[in-house]
């Protein structure tokens, strides 16, 4: 390994460049002396100090070696540098510059790429928490210098065929040693046995050695250092593969247009395109892949998401390269038997004996237990086990357990042995599971009683969920999601049909799958745990006559039901089932139903018949509108502006208690796992399963909703055509179009900034884009000046609903602030928040130079899409790390002055009523500032679309104390004039009423 010795600093004129202020010398810059005595060998000869000892070649390194265009080490390729940069090559043939090096030290190393394996750009574009700005400040001459002193050990990555953590397990596949303490990158390049191993999944060097026998023998003659090299580097890149899942021959016959900019040296060659572009864009690398049908799988989406993979080619690559084929199904195996599923349970009971005898698990309790749990035990020690050590991992020294144990002849008898504070009563075998339940509530001191069979087991986190959920008003029990033995949902809680039997929901789904990831009310518990109020259970009573588990748990569901309780479905109250058990007293279902009809007549004749489309109805139980809330995407507060809107109006429907299911077309993309937190426990969310399925889901929830809110124009016009399918089992009335952001309004103001102001245009466009909301009872705008359009296009049905506006109290003050802010979230390259941000930043952000301190940064903060490059931007110095931040709240409060400069608007922007919540000021485009409605220099500073005039105002505000004040007070006025929390939740049910034809539109 070639090492750097930084104790030699380099002295002469090349290293007076910039790269060197400060006596700084960068670790690009280190003289890595093994490396320099083999590449200059002829010249240090040539010179007669081939055999001088280190401080010699240092010298001539110093005196003459950088005159004549030597490099200090392998860190700066010279070759690489002047290919890429014909500019730097003239100046060197022209004795401007003595070498590629020279000129990287005077200017390059700010913007230019210094070696093959590394990329500026890419290396602030992937690690956004960096910044050129950054870097300089924690003393670093540029980002490479940053990435070979601190980023290469800490495996970030600086080129898109450098997969440091790929390369790691690459280095341990081959027992190299030696990545790890002085980082991947530097390894790879300095280590001869490292050469040939993968870098990343976008290049295979084996393969690339096989198939190409030239560039073998480049290698041996020395021509190129790696396989890799040769690929990012030779003179006719056309010519070769990266690896047998992309081929340049198929994407240039199949893409003529990418031929023809790569033939005008627009690309070096079509893989260059296909990773930075066409993925994207769907085209596709070799004739044999299904990309289309490859980049909907969810495991493919999920592990993209989760960062596992860069993108879904790489994850193609990675997994036919390791597993073969991965559309290859794989063979589900056989369920277990009873015996086997308690056999597994028993063999890694008994593999946990010795520990338990060893040290002994501890239930004791000295204060008021949290909860009672009472397990029946006849002769299932060896499964008892498994229940007991999953209920100390979820609450030991808070729980108190009652066995109840009938008789048995195994070790339950001695329980005391393995687990202490455990209340061990002895009860008769003949009584069933209803007279051991009731034995051990005699005996139970805590608030509430956890029923539980013997070998149930709950999963980490699911007692508290439940426990959570009894303390909801009117909730007397609470049951779960049970697995089965092959993980899939043996119950998700159920109903009990008018004659008496048991219909669960969820059965043979994936846990938490959409349709039971959303607690809600119920009937019953299958067989798995129930968690009830001990008063009320006591109350009620445990019924006698039912010895099957799941009838017993029916009868005591109903019994709680006829005290005034509810039984409420929590679906992270997850547990395993509990296998059958030995001994059955009454396996006849006909015997339970008859049961449940003669001790609860009266109220199973209210229940629905067994009909699946009356089971879906049964669901929805209580006394709020039934409502479904279908959008394009999912709502997330992450993502910003409307889609925080629409957690805004789903929250506060739930608030009142409307049962809301939300249908997201779009987001089976991993979307729900980071936005179900957004929502309220008891909404349902089916993501991600498109228009398509839409029809399906209609029928099968026939009856269900009194209510559909469309969010959005486009989201109608997608679903129109199922609307249409689905008419008759639709509610008569009741469907609302949220009019939300309005395109032609937008398109309207981006012709006004051009100079064209045509009302007769918007017009025409506005009844295009509302064409199909005759089909809607009541239309919704953003605003009042949308409603006036939307009226004045024919439309009389129209509501307004803004933001939702909190009264936010105790937001700091001037002096406790600093910075800017933009947080306006950017949806799409070229959208109005993006087109401003350029704006502000081309031409605003440079008169800011000389009317603000140079310490005061521009925080961009607001969500956009991971595959929008805003890296370039990052590079102005007043810039701060350009990364979407997990808490705008905390940002609003920390920063003085939020800017808004987009120049276009249509539609109210979330972000700056928030901020002004928080007490902070903003200057705004003149679009924006309308569509507000606010007034300039009470709530706000409107600065319009000149440059001067927006940093102008922008400093005004920043320095001027009295009028930060002045605005900071009014601000949150403005925002609360239509949000306030009461005002918009009586809107919102207004509106629905409305479109119920329960009330005239006002």
């Amino acid at each position: 390994m070639a090492t750097f010795d930084e104790a030699i600093a380099p002295q002469g004129s090349l290293f007076s460049a910039p790269a060197f202020d400060s006596g700084y010398t960068p670790a690009w810059a280190h003289l890595d002396l093994a490396w320099y005595r083999r590449r200059y060998a002829q010249a240090l000869q040539e010179a007669g100090v081939a055999d001088a000892d280190d401080a010699a070649i240092a010298r001539f390194w110093r005196e003459q070696g950088a005159a004549l265009g030597h490099v200090p080490g392998c860190l700066f390729d010279e070759d690489f540098y002047l290919a890429r940069n014909p500019d730097v090559a003239s100046g060197v043939r022209d004795g401007v510059f003595d070498s590629g090096f020279m000129h990287y030290c005077e200017s390059g190393f700010r913007s230019r790429a210094p070696h093959w394996l590394f990329s500026e750009d890419e290396y602030f574009r992937v690690n956004p928490d960096l910044s050129p700005r950054s870097v300089r400040e924690a003393g670093f001459a540029n980002g490479y210098d940053h990435y070979l002193t601190e980023g290469d050990r800490a495996w970030r990555v600086g080129h898109p065929f450098f997969d440091p953590d790929l390369f790691r397990a690459e280095c341990e596949a081959h027992q190299l040693r030696g990545a790890h303490g002085h980082g991947g990158f530097a390894f790879f390049l300095g280590t001869a046995g490292a050469a040939a191993l993968r870098t990343s999944w976008y290049f295979d060097p084996a393969w690339y050695l096989a198939q190409y026998p030239v560039v073998a023998e480049a290698l041996a003659r020395g021509d190129y250092t790696h396989p890799l090299h040769h690929y990012l580097t030779n003179p006719t890149p056309t010519a070769f593969d990266p690896n047998p899942f992309f081929s340049e021959a198929f994407y240039a016959a199949s893409n003529p247009d990418v031929a023809a900019i790569v033939a005008n040296g627009g690309l070096r060659n079509g893989y260059e395109h296909f990773l930075r572009f066409g993925l994207n864009e769907g085209r596709k690398p070799v004739e044999h892949w299904d990309l289309a049908a490859y980049r909907v799988r969810p495991d493919v989406v999920s592990a993209v998401r989760r960062g596992v993979f860069r993108d879904i080619f790489a994850h193609w690559v990675a997994t036919s390269t390791t597993q073969g084929t991965p559309e290859d199904a794989t063979q589900d195996a056989p369920p277990l038997s009873p015996a086997q599923h308690r056999e597994l349970l028993a063999s890694h009971a008994r593999t946990m004996l010795p520990l338990l005898v060893r040290g002994p698990l501890d239930f004791t309790v000295t204060n008021t237990p949290v909860v009672s749990v009472i397990v029946p035990s006849r002769n299932d020690f060896s499964i008892l086990i498994e229940t007991l050590a999953s209920l100390y991992d979820g609450g030991g020294g808070r729980i108190e357990v009652i066995v109840t144990d009938a008789e048995s002849a195994d070790e339950t008898g001695v329980l005391d042995r393995f687990f202490r504070g455990v209340t061990h009563r002895r009860v008769s075998p003949r009584d069933g599971f209803g007279g051991w339940w009731r034995a051990g509530l005699d005996h139970a001191r805590a608030p509430a009683v956890l029923l539980l069979r013997p070998g149930a087991r709950l999963a980490y986190g699911a007692l508290d969920a439940a426990l959570a959920r009894l303390q909801d008003g009117g909730v007397g029990a609470v049951t779960g999601q049970m697995l089965r033995d092959d993980l899939t949902v043996g119950a998700a809680g159920g109903v009990v049909c008018r004659d008496g039997t048991i219909a669960v929901y969820g059965a043979g789904q994936e846990s938490f799958a959409p349709s039971i990831a959303f607690s809600r009310l119920c009937d019953v518990a299958g067989s798995g745990p129930l968690l009830v109020e001990t008063a009320a259970l006591r109350a009620t009573g445990i019924p006698e006559g039912f010895d099957d588990p799941a009838c017993l748990a029916a009868a005591i569901g109903l019994g709680v039901q006829a005290h005034g309780r509810q039984i409420c479905y929590e679906p992270s109250f997850l547990s395993h089932e509990a296998p059958p058990p030995r001994h059955r007293l009454d396996t006849d279902p006909a015997a339970g139903r008859t049961a449940l009809q003669r001790q609860f007549g009266a109220v199973l004749r209210r229940r629905p018949p067994q009909a699946p489309q009356l089971l879906e109805r049964a669901r929805w139980r209580g006394k709020g509108a039934r409502v479904l809330f279908v959008g394009a995407s999912m709502p997330s507060r992450r993502r910003g502006g409307l889609f925080a809107r629409d957690c805004d109006v789903i929250a506060t429907m739930a608030s009142w208690g409307a049962r809301v299911s939300v249908y997201a077309l779009d987001g089976g993309d991993g979307e729900f796992s980071r936005t179900e937190r957004d929502l309220p426990q008891g909404v349902e969310v089916m993501a991600g399963l498109g228009h398509a399925e839409l029809t399906r889901f209609l029928h099968e929830r026939a009856g269900c909703f009194d209510n559909i809110w469309i969010a959005g124009s486009d989201t109608l016009h997608r679903i129109l055509g199922n609307l249409h399918e689905s008419a008759a089992v639709l509610p008569s009335e009741g469907i609302v179009l949220d009019a939300r952001w309005l395109a032609s309004v937008e398109n309207h103001a981006r012709r006004r900034v051009g100079g064209l102001d045509d009302p007769a245009l918007l017009a025409r466009e506005l009844r295009e884009e509302l064409r199909e909301a005759w089909f809607c009872q009541t239309i919704v705008a953003l605003q009042d000046h949308d409603a006036a359009l939307i009226r004045s296009i024919g439309f009389d049905n129209v509501a307004v609903l803004g933001h939702v506006a909190p009264i936010i109290e105790g937001v700091a003050d001037f002096d406790r602030r600093a910075g800017l802010l933009f947080a306006t979230p950017i949806h799409a390259s070229g959208d109005a928040a993006h087109d401003g941000l350029a704006w502000f930043v081309r031409d605003v952000l440079p008169h800011l130079d000389a009317m603000l301190p140079p310490e005061v940064t521009l925080t961009v903060a607001g969500y956009k899409p991971d595959d929008l490059d805003l890296s370039a931007m990052a590079r102005y110095a007043r810039i701060a790390p350009i990364v979407p931040a997990k808490d705008l709240e905390a940002l609003y409060e920390r920063h003085r002055v939020l800017i808004a400069p987009s120049r276009v608007s249509a539609g109210l922007p979330y972000e700056v009523t928030r901020a002004a919540l928080h007490g902070l000021p903003a200057v705004l485009g003149a679009d924006v500032a309308e569509q507000l409605g606010w007034p300039d220099y009470s709530a706000c500073l409107v600065a319009g679309t000149d440059p001067v005039l927006f940093a102008e105002s922008v400093a005004r505000l920043y320095k001027n104390e009295p009028l930060w004040q002045r605005l900071s007070f009014g601000a949150p006025m403005a925002a609360q004039h239509a949000g306030k929390p009461d005002l918009f939740k009586r809107s919102l049910q207004q509106i629905l009423r409305q479109a119920r034809a329960q009330e005239a539109v006002s």
